[in-house]
């Protein structure tokens, strides 16, 4: 056992040598060794079954890694998500009601999931009978995780002389399931694979030994002694089996995956449709959250294009502030609620922009928030009502898609001090100094622009 996957991994290296230049085999060793950025995942799990041979579907820029797409930046999935993934499994009883934070979960994956079917080219009627697999989260490493997309279990495998367009696409392979788990493992737990290497060549050959050893023994002493040493040897080995067979978390997900009578998975249909008549604009609305504007059926076209009314009783939330048209106010963090409000705790934040808008420089954006109200809900509310301000202008300026929104942060600054704020940091929770400062938007990239904004303003 402990050589098997060595010796395919030596079989498939001199059969790729044969058709590959050493150029060629030099890449692919280098984009093999290539981890994911941190973050959780989408992946999608396909076979090719033969009679002694599993092969898995993996994507021939990144072969350590099943295909996928990122959900979010943040690995870990909170007790509160996971829970209510789980209850949307067949045979456990639906909640009947989704909070805030199930909401953003529920859309990061469901856009995850429309993303990776379109990268697949599966329809949407196919993509409505996979399955979320719910049994666990699969941690490839402390920074990186998975969430695995399951075809229907007649449509998991491939058998030869079975075409399937997704394997026949160019930018595809399929692997042994041995060679994908040395590689997989060298990548993402190198430290693990490479204990496990050692110590399984020595306990084999130490084995080896004692076994001759007990063959050779005369006397009874000789005999026992050689008996215990090839038993504590063995039991050493068992051991080694069972951590390296807990490593192998593919070879669980084939078994579970390939039953048709197994219930662990969530079907795509019934994910779809968890969010139900619960949705977050509703929730939001009557407690005074931020959110995307455009998501509420009462979102009114006759009202000033500065201003952004929200709810069926056009609440003011935001308004968008451009410094030709208005006198910049104090920047500072407001606690007094200028508009109605759903909670007395409630305040104004200020927001500038700080990345190519296509609009004036110092353009800003004032938000009414709740203590609640996450840095990620303020950036994307931030982009998206800059983006109707372009567009309602005739400006020529960028228009960012929701796609691009991650690629954003929300800062705050004093002088030539900066602050970046967690997605889920609540920004109303500042404390001194900094509620002294101004809140930016820039580009996690752009890392100056802010402080060179404020600098250029204070002049």
């Amino acid at each position: 056992m402990q050589f098997t996957a060595i010796l395919i991994c030596l079989y498939c290296i001199s059969r790729a040598a044969q058709q590959l230049s050493l150029d060629e085999i030099e890449v692919y060793n280098q984009t093999s060794a290539v981890p994911l950025r941190p973050g959780l995942y989408l992946g999608y799990l396909k076979l090719h079954a033969s009679v002694d041979l599993i092969r898995v579907l993996v994507s021939q820029s990144a072969p350590n890694v099943l295909p996928n797409v990122k959900v979010r930046d943040c690995s870990n999935i909170s007790v509160e998500e996971w829970k209510w993934l789980k209850s949307l499994s067949p045979d456990l009883q639906k909640s009947s009601a989704m909070s805030t934070n199930q909401q953003a979960f529920h859309s990061c994956l469901s856009k995850a999931s429309e993303k990776l079917f379109n990268m697949l080219g599966i329809s949407e009627e196919m993509s409505l009978l996979h399955r979320l697999y719910d049994v666990e989260v699969i941690e490839l490493s402390p920074q990186v995780s998975f969430i695995l997309m399951l075809p229907p279990a007649e449509d998991l495998c491939i058998i030869p002389g079975q075409s399937d367009e997704i394997a026949e696409r160019v930018d595809f392979t399929l692997l042994p399931v041995q060679v994908f788990e040395m590689i997989h493992m060298c990548t993402y737990q190198p430290q693990f694979i490479s204990r496990y290497s050692r110590l399984s060549s020595i306990l084999e050959m130490d084995t080896i030994l004692a076994q001759q050893m007990q063959r050779e023994a005369f006397s009874k002493e000789e005999l026992n002694t050689a008996k215990d040493r090839v038993k504590r040897l063995l039991n050493l080995q068992n051991d080694l089996d069972k951590a390296w067979k807990g490593m192998r978390w593919i070879m669980d997900i084939i078994t579970h995956a390939r039953s048709r009578t197994f219930v662990g998975c969530i079907p795509v249909r019934t994910f779809y449709q968890a969010n139900g008549d619960n949705s977050l604009s509703n929730d939001l609305e009557h407690k005074g959250k931020i959110l995307d504007n455009n998501n509420y059926e009462g979102y009114s076209t006759s009202c000033n294009s500065n201003e952004i009314s929200v709810g069926k009783d056009h609440v003011k939330i935001a308004k968008f502030y451009d410094p030709n048209d208005d006198d910049l106010q104090n920047s500072r963090v407001e606690t007094k609620s200028e508009t109605p409000s759903h909670n007395d705790n409630s305040g104004i934040l200020r927001v500038y922009a700080a990345y190519e808008t296509g609009l004036a420089k110092g353009t800003s954006v004032k938000l009414h928030v709740t203590p609640r109200t996450t840095a990620r809900e303020v950036i994307n509310l931030v982009v998206l009502n800059l983006n109707q301000a372009v567009i309602n202008k005739g400006k020529s300026g960028p228009v960012y898609e929701e796609e691009q929104f991650s690629e954003f942060c929300l800062v705050a600054v004093i002088g030539a001090r900066e602050r970046i704020l967690r997605d889920d940091y609540q920004p109303l929770q500042l404390q001194n100094p900094w509620t002294k400062g101004r809140l930016y938007v820039r580009m996690r990239s752009n890392l100056l622009a802010a402080i060179q904004q404020g600098q250029a303003t204070a002049v």
